[in-house]
């Protein structure tokens, strides 16, 4: 799955605001569809594997929810439930309420066609997932809560009118996760780089200025082994 900037890294997305302008929204439903996934699924030896194996379906929601044809949104909803239902007996019960809760609303988005409606409860629902994962997991979960941190900004940013009080919000939860994570990323070169793109954009967000353009001296990449 093709994703944002900081991939495999500790904000996806959150610094797409950083290094493109602030638009408005994007552009209406577009006529390519997502590539077909080939080769044979991975065999997940553990419980967190699997939740975040299940979360990636809601992430390529997400993410495409503003580009991909109707009836490639319908069969990543499709994979998205599928891979709920697979793991929906390893979350608690309040948190499988609210994954429910998530898919509900983000077949009622696709129905009205609200492309930020469908991204941002699909987000919401990989946030469930992800957040179900063990504390001592190899890869913190604060990694995937700042993927999710960038993703909502991003739809945010997306939406029309531009949600700028949630972007904020998603910059503050970022920013929380990162004072629990940075402790354990000390071999993460990117450190400080990425410190400075969050203050820059918290800084700015306020004058919610669309024309706006951010940029970063470095986008960090491959956390995941920096632990």
């Amino acid at each position: 799955m093709t994703r944002s900037i900081l991939a495999n890294s500790v904000a996806a997305c959150l610094c797409f605001g950083l290094s493109a302008p602030l638009l408005a929204a994007g552009p209406p439903l577009a006529a390519q569809a997502a590539p077909p996934s080939t080769g044979p699924a991975p065999a997940y030896t553990n419980n967190d594997e699997k939740l975040r194996a299940a979360a990636e379906p809601f992430e390529k929601l997400t993410e495409t929810s503003f580009e991909a044809t109707l009836p490639a949104i319908d069969q990543t909803i499709g994979e998205a439930e599928t891979a709920a239902q697979e793991v929906r007996a390893l979350l608690p019960t309040g948190a499988a309420s609210h994954l429910d809760a998530q898919i509900a609303a983000m077949k009622s988005a696709r129905q009205k066609r609200d492309h930020a409606g469908l991204a941002l409860s699909s987000i919401e629902a990989y946030r469930v997932l992800v957040s179900a994962v063990a504390d001592n997991a190899k890869v913190p979960t604060e990694v995937s809560l700042l993927d999710y941190a960038g993703f909502r900004y991003d739809a945010d940013l997306k939406a029309s009118p531009v949600r700028w009080g949630d972007m904020a919000e998603a910059v503050s939860f970022a920013r929380e996760n990162w004072a629990r994570l940075s402790p354990r990323a000390k071999s993460f070169q990117g450190a400080s780089a990425f410190e400075k793109a969050i203050a820059d954009i918290k800084r700015v967000l306020p004058l919610a200025n669309p024309n706006r353009t951010f940029t970063a001296a470095l986008s960090p990449r491959h956390m995941d082994g920096s632990f």
